[in-house]
């Protein structure tokens, strides 16, 4: 949904301002990607932070652990987007079920059940990580036999 919320709006030149990022009602991270992305203008000012994002990716992407894996986290299920954006669901591949990410109580039960933490930009990395990994290997999802 933001991919394509960006390329709508006019942002795949890869600037834009943290403000005009989406967010839901009571959701928190808009005011964390704010925050981080000060933070990181202090510690690197010569790149912007969308560059060095996209760049990161790249390298990430080109590391061979991580060419045949590719994990995607929606906010919304594909039927969902489908509507929202009115074009035709294209992904044959079926969805992974899973208790963790299946709401937003279901993920701040998870979140602190496990000291997940989203202070800085590198808990948050570890914690992204930790989620990733928990999602990818089935614990706790509903439907095993797609993993």
């Amino acid at each position: 949904m933001y991919k394509n919320y960006f390329f709508q709006r006019g942002f795949s030149g890869g600037k834009y301002k943290v403000v005009e990022i989406p967010y839901f009602y009571g959701d928190f991270w808009y005011m964390e990607v704010e925050r981080y992305w000060t933070e990181y203008q202090q510690r690197n000012p010569r790149h912007l932070f969308p560059v060095q994002l996209l760049m990161n990716i790249k390298d990430s992407m080109n590391d061979p652990v991580n060419k045949e894996l590719m994990l995607i986290v929606d906010l919304m299920s594909p039927q969902q987007q489908s509507k929202a954006t009115k074009l035709p669901l294209q992904d044959l591949c079926p969805t992974i079920e899973c208790n963790i990410i299946a709401d937003r109580e279901a993920f701040l039960m998870h979140q602190r059940a496990n000291g997940f933490s989203f202070q800085t930009i590198q808990h948050a990395h570890l914690s992204t990580k930790r989620l990733c990994y928990a999602i990818k290997n089935g614990y706790m999802c509903t439907d095993n036999n797609n993993l």
